[in-house]
């Protein structure tokens, strides 16, 4: 858990370098994060992580279930977490990866 927790994190500061290694890591940080209660921690990591996907969002298409899963795992996530939440969805994550236009879709 530790390990996908630094990695959110390094997400909310350096996406655009950890950004495009997001296919490499995303669904063992998901199975990690899932299994955490919900905390600061876990908040930070995944706020880093929606910060990677908008920025790569085909790095998440073959695993977007188990982020889902992740997701899920959360009680009472905050109302601004939530937000970042809802602009995570396989329509849109599939359209922004196809068309290149990830500034539009941000």
């Amino acid at each position: 858990p530790l390990l996908a927790i630094t990695i959110g994190r390094l997400g909310t500061y350096c996406a655009e370098e950890v950004a495009p290694h997001l296919v490499t890591f995303i669904r063992p940080a998901c199975f990690s994060l899932r299994n955490i209660r919900d905390n600061a921690e876990k908040e930070s990591a995944f706020r880093g992580i929606c910060y990677m996907i908008n920025l790569n969002p085909s790095g998440v298409v073959n695993d977007f279930v188990f982020l889902c899963d992740a997701i899920a795992s959360w009680s009472t996530p905050k109302p601004e977490l939530k937000e970042m939440f809802s602009r995570v969805s396989l329509p849109r994550i599939v359209f922004c990866s196809c068309s290149g236009r990830v500034s539009f879709c941000l």
